[in-house]
């Protein structure tokens, strides 16, 4: 489990800048769903198995909001 001040360190690494973005993000609701108590592969199974629920609408598929 990468801690986010461990990331920003290694940010200046990635090959884009929208590269970095991406893995900040994937971080974040990393970071989220652990302090929440959520299993973070559960989280992003079900966002992978939701993809078009969650574009509709994204506010519900945040971690805090998740329930299986």
């Amino acid at each position: 489990m990468f801690h986010p001040a461990r990331s920003r360190k290694i940010a200046c690494f990635y090959k884009t800048l929208a590269g970095a973005g991406v893995a900040d993000v994937i971080t974040s609701l990393i970071t989220v769903s652990n302090q929440a108590g959520i299993q973070v592969l559960d989280d992003f199974n079900a966002l992978q198995r939701n993809a078009a629920a969650v574009q509709v609408s994204p506010e519900n598929w945040l971690p805090w909001n998740f329930r299986e």
